[in-house]
């Protein structure tokens, strides 16, 4: 049964079904849908707009499970277009190929395999690994497999992966590894693994990708969100690779984080933090102009310095000392003042807001590099301000813009950041010149919310 027409015996139960009706229309196409799909393919063919090539394989089922090498060496195996232009010279036997549905023109499907080849220091490990392939033209994420996988030190897997688009070239491939969530078996399992090699094969034009560098399964506590990065739970921002144990009256307490954080959550997407830039200047300093990477920048302009605000936990830009500040800049100089609006993204639960911080920072660097790469700006004429955990925000922007010139930390968060590597929170290199102001240094324990 070609794709997208009746299966068996459901098939049989449609013409009983057309019949009973008097629906001969419906009776013709349901029954010569496969059967049609020859003449369809064969016509398709000679148009000349897909490869159509076919691999020799034992049987379809082994095929599409990628036992069958994609490899065409002219020998072991064996490639021959099939349809109108097929090659009297060429492959011999059985070939298979998949095609799209019947329905579906051009036929086109991209046949591609990919070999994993696992390297990691633990025996074995049971998960999903999504795949994404960079490619010239597309990028486009798959499943190895529809089921989890078992994989075993120094084991190699293949697999067929077909794609309706085509992606070019490939440049690049990314590998996200989620471990089986059976409770019984996942305490033997690793939660993370690494593949020492990871190959990709166009088979319709032979061209070949290979990874050779150790590549590291993102764990099921990363996530990516395209140009803004990956994110994760895992050490430093969170959870141990294991566990740790704290003694508590001669018991041991289980926990599945750091003592800085010991619950870790992952950001919220950017759609849903939604960040918003507002530029106020001394011309149209009661009136505020969004502004973003994909609109106008109104009167922003480079030659100025830019002084960009950012907010803490549970706060917003229409508060009155934000307002104050923005005045009070101006009044100063004759500078930009973008105040950065995420409350969206920074209420409760705080677990949640702390990691949304990063992904806001990624938001404000991508917008400071546009402004530097597209329209002439200076990194050193950037001045961004932040307050407790927007004083965090501003070192991840840090993080992101090369030679950014200042950051200021107003009374940087305490919570989750205290005590944590210098890439969790604000650091003195984050900036050329970086500058803090404490001012609740209490213990957390006391309350205090600063450093």
């Amino acid at each position: 049964d070609q794709p997208s027409c009746s299966k068996t015996p459901g098939k049989i139960l449609n013409l009983i079904v057309q019949l009973g009706t008097m629906n001969i229309d419906g009776f013709l196409v349901t029954s010569l849908c496969s059967h049609l799909a020859a003449v369809y393919f064969f016509t398709d063919s000679v148009r000349n707009q897909c490869p159509y090539v076919g691999y020799s394989c034992s049987n379809f089922d082994d095929f599409i499970a990628g036992k069958c090498s994609l490899q065409c060496d002219g020998k072991t195996h064996q490639c021959n277009r099939m349809g109108y232009w097929t090659s009297p010279t060429g492959g011999k036997g059985d070939l298979f190929l998949r095609t799209q549905d019947a329905n579906a023109f051009p036929y086109c499907i991209n046949h591609y395999q990919i070999t994993l080849q696992s390297g990691s220091g633990y025996t074995q490990t049971r998960g999903t690994v999504t795949i994404t392939l960079i490619g010239s033209l597309n990028t486009v994420t798959v499943t190895f497999d529809d089921d989890q996988t078992t994989f075993k030190r120094g084991s190699v897997e293949n697999r067929f992966i077909p794609l309706t688009i085509d992606i070019g070239e490939v440049l690049n491939v990314d590998l996200n590894f989620k471990k089986t969530g059976n409770l019984i078996s996942s305490s033997w399992y690793s939660s993370s693994w690494t593949f020492t090699k990871a190959i990709v094969l166009n088979g319709d034009n032979q061209n070949r990708y290979q990874k050779n560098k150790r590549i590291h399964g993102k764990r099921a506590s990363d996530i990516c969100y395209g140009e803004y990065g990956c994110f994760t739970t895992a050490k430093p921002f969170g959870k141990n690779n294991c566990c740790y144990y704290v003694l508590i009256k001669y018991i041991d307490l289980k926990l599945g984080g750091t003592l800085q954080r010991p619950f870790s959550l992952l950001p919220d997407r950017p759609d849903v933090i939604r960040a918003s830039f507002y530029l106020y200047t001394r011309d149209s300093r009661k009136t505020r102009t969004e502004i973003s990477r994909y609109t106008n920048l109104g009167s922003w302009s480079a030659n100025k310095p830019t002084k960009v605000c950012i907010h803490g936990f549970v706060d917003s830009m229409n508060t009155p000392w934000w307002i104050d500040m923005k005045n009070a800049l101006l009044d100063a100089e004759d500078v930009n003042v973008i105040l950065v609006d995420w409350s969206n993204g920074n209420g409760f639960p705080y677990t949640k807001a702390t990691a949304n911080t990063q992904v806001v920072g990624a938001e404000i660097a991508l917008f400071i590099n546009y402004m530097i790469e597209d329209h002439g700006a200076k990194a050193a004429d950037f001045h961004v301000i932040g307050h407790s955990l927007g004083s965090h925000v501003s070192g991840y922007v840090g993080k992101r813009v090369a030679g950014l010139g200042r950051i200021s930390g107003l009374d940087p968060a305490g919570p989750y950041f205290e005590n944590t590597d210098p890439v969790v929170r604000l650091d003195p290199t984050d900036a050329l010149f970086v500058d803090v102001i404490h001012t609740d240094g209490a213990h957390n324990l006391l309350l205090g919310l600063g450093i």
